[in-house]
């Protein structure tokens, strides 16, 4: 059982490349409207500062995401 059918909120931060990916994914769990912060960036090739400037760059999206009904 995954984390929103508990009902705990979550949002998946995805690079640009996999938005499709990312959707399709949700909807095979029977998720059709995830909660997604979209990206620029691959997180993986970032240096620690980069990534929290990117985070910072997204963060809007990840609170709507964790705090408004899909």
């Amino acid at each position: 059982m995954g984390l929103e059918e508990l009902g705990i909120p979550c949002v998946s931060i995805v690079q640009e490349g996999f938005i499709a990916d990312a959707k399709a994914t949700a909807g095979a769990y029977r998720f059709p409207n995830p909660a997604l912060a979209i990206t620029p960036h691959v997180f993986t090739s970032l240096t620690p500062p980069l990534t929290r400037k990117a985070v910072d760059e997204i963060i809007e999206e990840i609170i709507n995401g964790l705090t408004k009904a899909l």
